[in-house]
């Protein structure tokens, strides 16, 4: 199991808090797993499954990742567990070994976009739906899963792909 390292008593990357009673943390709080991944604490304003990318808004909220809402995002997550719209929980931000939900037959190693498939990445090229950062280390079988992938400060790149 996954824990802390910032010395932060409480912390469970795997909890998540219905109500705004029972959250444990602020809002954009930002702890270390032992892992070597960094989490934020977020609120699902979408539900979200296990694996997804994720949209990170400025308000700390997160949404399944599209190519319609990545220009929206401030940043790129990725959750390793599921957090129910309206829940708080805790979302990836960089890290080796991290699930990451990718379409079938999706090369590895290689250049990953943004796709109309919420929560999910592929290698089929999307204009202004780069995302720099994030690298499958399998190909993905004939079914669109989760995948372990490296995670280095994922962003969108806005340059245009020819």
């Amino acid at each position: 199991m996954v824990f802390s390292t910032g010395g932060t008593l409480g912390v469970d990357f795997t909890a998540t808090e219905a109500t705004t009673a029972n959250k444990a943390f602020a809002i954009g709080q930002q702890e270390c797993g032992s892992d070597g991944a960094d989490y934020v604490y977020t609120r699902a304003a979408a539900a979200v499954v296990a694996s997804d990318v994720v949209s990170i808004l400025v308000d700390g909220t997160v949404t399944p990742l599209t190519t319609v809402n990545a220009s929206v995002g401030s940043a790129i997550g990725f959750a390793q567990t599921a957090i129910a719209n309206g829940s708080f929980g805790w979302v990836a931000l960089r890290g080796p070994n991290l699930q990451v939900n990718v379409l079938a037959a999706c090369a590895p190693e290689v250049m990953l976009f943004t796709t109309g498939t919420a929560g999910f990445l592929d290698d089929a090229t999307v204009t202004l739906g780069l995302v720099v950062g994030v690298m499958t280390q399998a190909a993905a079988t004939s079914n669109a899963t989760a995948h372990t992938a490296i995670c280095a400060y994922p962003h969108i790149s806005r340059h245009l792909m020819a």
